[in-house]
């Protein structure tokens, strides 16, 4: 592991501000903190449009914010690296706002299939309700997923051991295996905690940024 001093500025600002946050809504003020920053659907009256960024920086527990920046360390080092301070912060926000985006589309589609199925019952989701959107989403994986689809099309053979297997595996086929999973996530499969839309929307994000001119020609 590289030692503090050597880290690349924006992933070392990004882990620091997120075990800042997650010391603050722990301990210090978990109302304020536990309450405002997440991530709330669009129509319900605790959304915030500071939620869309603050958001990425909240962690649901210890285990949760460890493995998300154990991941961003190990990628963000590099990558930061190659593509330089300017480029990889704008990949970690527009992956992170992607995520966020995701969100709320399949939410929405969500809350609209269900009223429609639900219609004959007279049952009804009301999303401008905070009581009946229970769910907030906190964490930073869906700009990881932006940072790691980045550096999966830049290195599509970079060899990547999965934590608790034995076996490597190309960079691309593990971001393909991703997608597949995110998306049979969203319908119902893999349901155990994550949020499957916000990794694929943050990763669909950081591929198409990561493609553009105008990515090309930051500096």
């Amino acid at each position: 592991m590289l030692p503090l001093s050597q880290i690349p500025p924006v992933t070392k600002i990004i882990i620091i501000l997120n075990f800042i946050f997650f010391i603050l809504g722990r301990y210090l003020v978990p109302y304020e903190i536990s309450e405002l920053l997440p991530l709330y659907y669009f129509q319900s009256h605790c959304f915030r449009p500071f939620q869309i960024l603050s958001s990425m920086f909240m962690h649901a527990n210890f285990v949760h914010i460890a493995l998300n920046m154990f991941a961003f360390y190990s990628l963000g080092s590099f990558l930061e690296s190659v593509v330089g301070t300017n480029r990889f912060a704008a990949l970690y926000l527009v992956s992170g706002f992607g995520s966020a985006l995701m969100v709320m589309l399949v939410g929405y589609f969500q809350i609209n299939y269900f009223n429609f199925c639900m219609a004959p019952c007279g049952i009804s989701f009301q999303p401008t309700d905070c009581t009946q959107y229970v769910h907030p989403v906190v964490g930073a994986s869906g700009a990881i997923m932006g940072v790691f689809a980045a550096l999966a099309l830049f290195m599509p053979d970079a060899p990547l051991q999965i934590i608790f297997l034995p076996i490597k595996f190309r960079a691309s086929t593990v971001l393909w295996g991703f997608f597949v999973v995110s998306v049979l996530g969203i319908f119902g499969l893999f349901r155990i905690g994550l949020s499957h839309e916000g990794h694929l929307g943050g990763m669909i994000a950081g591929m198409i940024l990561f493609k553009t001119r105008w990515y090309d020609n930051l500096r």
